[in-house]
């Protein structure tokens, strides 16, 4: 390494050892521990250029106005054949990795979704898509404008409905969320922003068939992550003051096995939830004079509720006993059920079938 820079290089390390970096949002350089020196333009000004060392960028200015020259790696006359900077008309929107083995990169122009950057050799060089179709930072590809793979259009969703688009985009992260470009009017008191909208919990957004559906029905996409229950849903948040917290409003299934639960509360239990990997899919009151009983997904009359009822108590009539503050006969097999009408052991089927009865 020339001495000079070498020098200048131990100078700037010492000085810039405790500071903050201001130019973090244009450090290009590689990291790691064993990262090289490296040398590159200033993306936004073709006199600067960034000094690399352990993966920090350290800014310089070509004496003269001279413009650096990411090729050679020096400064050169301005708008000579030397002058690659300013042969780029690109140069600010350049975002390709930089280094002596940079890799080859796409990416979006990001201001233009039909139209991408191509890098090599840290340079980026622009391309369009055919035939109107829009280029995909996931997907690496051009898709069809629009569709569930247009992920340019849901990453810069405000500025499709500002430039004349008309329809729903899916929110490029969030399931249950997604734009609006049409001139409906927001809920009262959103907490989303304009043009956001959210499903009804606990639905999410299909890219494909553009509606909400269940979790289990709906195809999210790429990167995009369903809340798991109604607190992740930005609409179930208070939205004014003396408002009933949302984890009281909604259950959750954080922490709880695949399958039907009541959820902690007091007094009767009157809900039951079904959960599948830590999500609601399924959520149900009762009412009236009934109950939930969650291993049968349905409510109950108060009839066969006790609370005074414990875990194996036997009652002095044989023909009763106590689990899990229902009444069953002693005599039923554990997949059996005690019908206080009957004084009979049922079925789960017929069990039901009893209380459908009972109840109509």
């Amino acid at each position: 390494m020339d001495f000079r820079i070498a020098t200048l290089l131990a100078a700037i390390l010492y000085l810039a050892a405790s500071a903050p970096n201001p130019h973090q949002a244009k450090n290009l350089c590689p990291q790691g521990p064993h990262a090289p020196v490296f040398l590159y333009a200033d993306p936004g000004n073709c006199t600067q250029y960034f000094i690399c060392a352990h993966g920090h960028n350290y800014l310089r200015v070509c004496p003269d106005s001279k413009h650096f020259n990411n090729e050679s790696k020096v400064c050169v006359p301005p708008y000579s054949h030397f002058d690659t900077c300013s042969q780029n008309p690109h140069e600010a929107k350049n975002q390709c990795p930089q280094g002596p083995n940079a890799a080859g990169f796409l990416y979006a122009d990001p201001d233009n979704c039909t139209q991408y950057f191509a890098c090599a050799n840290g340079r980026n060089y622009l391309r369009s898509c055919p035939d109107g179709k829009r280029f995909s930072n996931v997907y690496k590809t051009c898709v069809i404008p629009y569709s569930y793979f247009d992920t340019c259009a849901q990453e810069n969703a405000l500025k499709e409905c500002q430039n004349g688009y008309n329809g729903l985009i899916a929110h490029p992260t969030i399931c249950q969320r997604y734009y609006n470009c049409t001139s409906v009017p927001r809920p009262y008191r959103s907490l989303l922003g304009p043009n956001d909208r959210e499903c009804d919990f606990p639905k999410v957004f299909d890219v494909v068939r553009q509606e909400c559906l269940p979790f289990k029905q709906a195809f999210c996409g790429a990167n995009r992550i369903a809340g798991k229950n109604g607190c992740d849903y930005v609409q179930n948040q208070c939205p004014v003051a003396h408002c009933i917290p949302c984890s009281v409003r909604f259950s959750s299934c954080d922490g709880l096995a695949d399958g039907y639960h009541r959820p902690e509360g007091r007094g009767y239990p009157r809900k039951y939830v079904f959960c599948e990997d830590e999500r609601v899919l399924e959520e149900a009151s009762c009412s009236g004079s009934t109950f939930s009983l969650p291993r049968l997904a349905r409510c109950i009359p108060f009839t066969y509720f006790d609370h005074t009822c414990t875990e194996h108590q036997i009652f002095y009539n044989p023909l009763r006993k106590c689990i899990s503050e229902i009444f069953y006969d002693s005599g039923c097999s554990p997949d059996q059920f005690y019908s206080p009408t009957t004084n009979q052991c049922l079925s789960h089927e017929h069990f039901q079938a009893e209380q459908n009865s009972t109840q109509s």
